[in-house]
């Protein structure tokens, strides 16, 4: 614009420098987005590793992660989120007393009800797989069985088919486990989320 006391040689300078900043400004966007991706990977085999994530999780701050990702994975950044074999094996050292939870329900109906529960207790068969059916029995069964395979989901899901006093005696680890699918579930999806924005560029 000559008006402003520039040239044209001037004016196509300034269009020059105007294009190779906005390429700077391109490329460190795109650069802190790969990064972003990059450290939310690792985030996310941290936690299906079950190791601890905090210089991750901090990265990921830095980079500016939204923290709607990052909250269900904070606790579990400096010790790592407890694999299914820890879980599982937690749970199956309770399962007697959540067989004396539902039997001392038992205990307090009719006589048959006391006489099947007696003679459930003086012969236990542990079943080489999964019986089916909901009463308490075949539903401890089948958690012990789920334990053996650390099938945390399924030992869940089997879990709330027991009676209101058996499952109070598994409530912290109901909120463990479900802590952890938590997890795994927000480390998958903002590994997911960073690689699609990655790739929208």
């Amino acid at each position: 614009n000559t008006s402003a006391g520039l040239s044209s040689a001037d004016v196509e300078n300034l269009q020059k420098r105007l294009a190779t900043l906005e390429q700077a400004v391109r490329s460190t966007t795109g650069d802190k987005a790969a990064r972003l991706a990059l450290t939310a990977a690792a985030v996310r085999d941290a936690v299906v590793r079950g190791v601890p994530f905090t210089a991750e999780l901090e990265e990921a701050r830095a980079l500016g992660a939204d923290e709607k990702h990052l909250a269900p994975l904070a606790p579990f950044a400096a010790s790592g989120v407890p694999s299914a074999a820890t879980l599982a094996q937690e749970l199956r050292v309770s399962i007697p007393a959540l067989a004396k939870a539902s039997d001392a329900k038992v205990s307090s109906g009719d006589f048959l009800d006391r006489l099947q529960a007696n003679a459930s207790k003086l012969v236990r068969i542990r079943p080489a797989g999964a019986p089916a059916g909901d009463d308490t029995s075949a539903v401890l069964a089948r958690i012990e069985v789920e334990t053996t395979h650390a099938d945390i989901e399924g030992a869940l899901a089997d879990i709330g088919k027991l009676d209101p006093a058996a499952r109070a005696g598994a409530r912290d680890w109901i909120a463990k486990a479900q802590t952890r699918q938590a997890a795994i579930m927000a480390a998958r999806q903002f590994a997911a989320d960073t690689m699609r924005a990655l790739g929208k560029r």
